[in-house]
């Protein structure tokens, strides 16, 4: 597959739709910071700074779903409590239909909190009953499958293993989705897999695989015969199984592949499945083949866990990153909505962030120590820069010498630049509400009164620092000497 084919393919999905059965749960995240250990006990101190709920279990899957535009249907089950009520809130601020959730008096909905302290898990709480649904919900659910499967393009069963996927239940619901001749793709952790027999695929990670299958994965050759025995143990069209690190192996027919991954830097793997599958599911019910599907969950997945914390991961992310992997598109610069998802994980980091900015028209030993000095002043230097258009009206109508293309890609070289992010505007003070850096840098020419954006920084504890300037040189020194020495010349 070409790269203009991978990125046609998710640009082009409509917005297929999809019904995802499973276990609902909510995800509470407590951000917070560790600065001394409990006299109580041998544990850390959490200072909470804030709280974050979100969808989590099938929920996740559905969150991935709607953010890449698909029209989502669900079906699980949830407590009659608060919790209950923030995942039924939280569905429907996506636009997903409820109609498939059913309440099940004196069950709790299931809840996982986790604490975060500068990016690390410090402890994980859960709150569920596991225990098998009674049989008359089982057929209700099950009605309510009989009415809407017709209506979908391909079901999604996301099984955490907490009571709804019983054997009885899950063999009539794939009984139904392939009666209507729909593909059905599982994800589960239940070790009793053969109540999925019949589904279009699993998808198992190596650790699953393996305990599935009772063979290591170590190389290539165990790899394939773990996922061939999948296939025919399940009665599966093709079997995938997501080797981390290592991409995704597809078992299909008589082939066999392994898809590597784009090396990317691990933050946190939770989520790293659900996205896989989200996808996998997002792209054959669009029309396309699995090996497009793989291909696309790799991307996706190389996406979510470069970040902390479960997040879906939109069509734009995925064109861009399809773009940086095969260097269409210098990695460094990015859209407005990229960085303020990359300050946002920058801060859960706790990353220092500095922001300068300027139109970097014909790259001189001034622009150098000006950038050396302001990534000197934290961990992530990111650049606004001056389009075109507005480097005209600052500077003139000769102006720039080289467009912001050019000026792109020679800034995207220099190695204290983390990111780059063009500017329309003549001043930054919006893309400085964007950022919220902790450091903004400008050159000594300007005083702290003169420096846009100063008051703003310093409102929430940011600094203004002024940048040292090297003597004698600026751009348009130089484009006045070039003018003046071949005046003259032919």
């Amino acid at each position: 597959m070409t790269d203009g084919r991978l990125e046609e393919v998710i640009r082009t999905i409509g917005a297929p739709r999809i019904l995802v059965v499973g276990d609902l749960m909510l995800d509470r995240y407590v951000w917070g910071d560790v600065g001394r250990i409990s006299p109580e006990a041998p544990v850390p101190v959490l200072r909470v700074e804030r709280e974050e709920n979100k969808l989590g279990g099938s929920g996740s899957v559905i969150s991935n779903l709607a953010c890449l535009g698909s029209e989502v249907s669900c079906c699980g089950v949830i407590g009659d409590d608060y919790h209950g009520g923030l995942v039924t809130a939280e569905l429907e601020k996506l636009g997903v239909g409820t109609e498939g959730v059913f309440t099940v008096r004196g069950r709790p909905t299931g809840v996982k909190t986790r604490a975060i302290a500068c990016a690390q898990h410090v402890v994980r709480i859960d709150n569920e009953d596991t225990s098998a649904l009674a049989g008359d919900f089982e057929d209700q659910i099950i009605a309510f499958l009989s009415d809407i499967m017709p209506t979908q393009d391909l079901v999604i069963i996301s099984d955490y293993n907490k009571g709804l996927l019983s054997e009885h239940f899950a063999r009539q619901t794939i009984t139904l989705a392939r009666s209507h001749d729909k593909h059905v793709l599982v994800d589960t952790k239940s070790d009793d897999v053969t109540k999925f027999a019949g589904a279009t695929t699993i998808t198992p990670n190596r650790e699953e695989a393996e305990r599935l299958t009772q063979t290591k994965l170590d190389s290539r050759e165990n790899m394939q015969q773990a996922a061939r025995q999948l296939m025919i143990d399940l009665d599966l069209d093709f079997a995938t199984i997501t080797l981390d690190r290592d991409g995704v192996a597809l078992c299909s027919g008589e082939s066999f592949e392994i898809f590597p991954t784009h090396p990317v830097e691990v933050y946190d793997t939770t989520g790293a499945g659900d996205m896989a599958l989200s996808i996998m599911g997002f792209v054959i019910a669009g029309g396309y083949s699995v090996e497009d599907a793989v291909r696309l969950a790799n991307v996706a997945c190389g996406i979510e866990i470069s970040r902390v914390g479960v997040s879906p991961v939109t069509r734009e992310e995925i064109i861009a990153r399809i773009k940086e992997m095969h260097h269409l598109i210098p990695s460094k610069i990015k859209t407005l909505a990229e960085i303020a998802r990359i300050v946002e994980e920058a801060r859960r980091k706790r990353r220092r962030i500095v922001f300068t900015n300027g139109c970097f028209d014909l790259l001189h030993i001034g622009h150098i120590k000006y950038l050396q000095f302001s990534k000197a002043q934290g961990d992530i230097l990111i650049l606004g820069v001056n389009t075109d258009e507005s480097v005209r009206r600052l500077k003139g109508p000769s102006r720039p010498i080289l467009d912001q293309t050019h000026r792109g890609q020679i800034l995207s070289a220099i190695e204290w630049i983390d990111y780059i992010v063009f500017f329309g505007d003549d001043t930054p003070l919006e893309l400085l509400r964007v950022v919220r850096p902790d450091v903004l840098v400008k050159g000594a020419q300007y005083s702290r009164d003169q420096v846009v954006g100063a008051d703003f920084v310093e409102s929430y504890g940011g600094e203004v620092r002024l940048a040292p300037m090297v003597e004698g040189i600026s751009t348009t020194d130089i484009v006045d000497k070039i003018r003046e020495r071949y005046r003259n010349t032919d």
